[in-house]
């Protein structure tokens, strides 16, 4: 997720993707789209809206500022209320929000057949503290592209076949594996039908100390 100012600058850019469990404010499977922003606070939706009934719907709300405040399924009301009613279609693809006079919000999600509207409580009474803070020393400046990962056609790496975002850095790993269903050769590790593949991949970037 990103914020843009009107002058064409990037204030702040947050939300990487989680390799495994996500933790707080990291995307569970990928960023679907923006509901709305309530209280200064922009409110996104994940693809997984709670797949198999494993979890409820994952949302991501975040201050003007970028911090991590919650998901609106976070503390539920279940009183009466069944886990179901506060999952959304598998693949969530549309929501939105309204505000109302009284501080609430109407959380608008998509099901299967029918739009879930959900009140949102809570979020009167929030303060926002300010300050100034003094460091004793300043950190290196953090110079860098960021952490990719190039995957390419062969252990020489002179064929790139595609690049995508990753956590890891600066290592070469080759990996087998096969699969009994086709994927297209324009995927990031293309294989064919029962067969195997390499999976040739350098990590390359930058970290701050």
């Amino acid at each position: 997720m990103q914020k843009w100012s009107a002058d064409g600058t990037l204030p702040w850019t947050v939300g990487q993707c989680a390799k495994d469990k996500a933790l707080a404010g990291e995307i569970k499977t990928h960023l679907r789209g923006l509901a709305g922003v309530a209280h200064d606070c922009p409110i996104a939706i994940d693809v997984d809206g709670g797949w198999n009934m494993a979890n409820l719907a994952v949302t991501y709300v975040r201050d003007r500022d970028g911090l991590f405040v919650g998901g609106l399924m976070d503390a539920p009301n279940f009183d009466g209320i069944t886990k179901h009613w506060y999952q959304l279609s598998g693949e969530h693809c549309h929501a939105s929000v309204v505000m109302l006079r009284d501080g609430d919000v109407l959380f608008v999600g998509n099901w299967e057949n029918e739009m879930r509207v959900y009140r949102v409580s809570g979020r009167n009474g929030w303060q926002r503290q300010w300050g100034r803070m003094r460091l004793s020393t300043l950190a290196t400046s953090h110079q860098g592209q960021g952490l990719t990962v190039t995957s390419f056609e062969e252990a020489a790496l002179t064929k790139p076949r595609a690049v995508a975002l990753d956590r890891q850095m600066d290592r070469i790993r080759s990996d087998s594996f096969q699969t009994q269903q086709p994927i297209p050769t324009s995927s990031l590790y293309p294989v064919t039908l029962g067969g195997c593949t390499m999976e040739d991949l350098r990590h390359v970037g930058d970290i701050a100390k």
